[in-house]
């Protein structure tokens, strides 16, 4: 898993991104038993004194959990979002992934496949994804909030607000050791900040 970030990292550098924080040494990954329970300690994430081991949940175990989150999802009407929408994009991919994406909403193409990042956005994200020798089954990709917002617009903080469980239920259900924000709403939503990208 390293090798591949390390490339996306240096692909976002030489694309322009700056200020990307790219630790000199970063433990190697915990090795992975059978049913893939951590036989080491983790790796800390900045802010926290332990990343709790993968080990809590079996992969089974964390898309049971998903699955019920979805269920939610499916019928919650908690904002305006709701209304409008075709359908609940709820996220894709690997329960039991060590990289996770989040965007910041669906799109036409999405409200209408009902998966995350398929329409031009996610054609992009799929090459990206190759580029680091990558496959899209490897990761878990979902969005902050859940219903297409009208004309594509960035989700609005109440909406933000209203679906921010789902989303915060899908990194606890994957325990991902590596999140990419992609997008200003993604960004300030998993940062608690509201400072721009710049």
């Amino acid at each position: 898993m390293r090798r591949p970030l390390d490339n996306l990292l240096s692909y976002l550098a030489d694309i322009g991104y700056g200020d990307l924080y790219v630790p000199k040494e970063v433990p190697p990954p915990p090795k992975r038993a059978e049913h893939g329970v951590p036989t080491s300690p983790s790796v800390a994430r900045p802010g926290s004194s332990a990343n709790p081991p993968k080990a809590a949940k079996s992969a089974v175990e964390r898309k049971t959990d998903l699955d019920a989150l979805r269920a939610r999802a499916l019928v919650c009407e908690s904002c305006a979002l709701a209304v409008g929408r075709r359908t609940v994009v709820f996220g894709a991919g690997n329960p039991d992934a060590d990289l996770m994406i989040v965007g910041e909403g669906p799109g036409a193409v999405e409200d209408r496949e009902g998966e995350p990042f398929v329409g031009p956005s996610g054609q992009l994200l799929d090459k990206i994804i190759e580029a680091i020798d990558l496959q899209r089954s490897e990761i878990y990709i979902a969005n902050v909030v859940k219903c297409r917002p009208p004309g594509d617009r960035d989700p609005e903080s109440v909406e933000v607000t209203a679906c921010r469980h789902f989303l915060e239920g899908q990194i606890r259900a994957v325990a991902p050791r590596v999140i990419l924000a992609v997008g200003r709403v993604a960004a300030q939503t998993l940062l608690g900040t509201d400072l721009p990208l710049g």
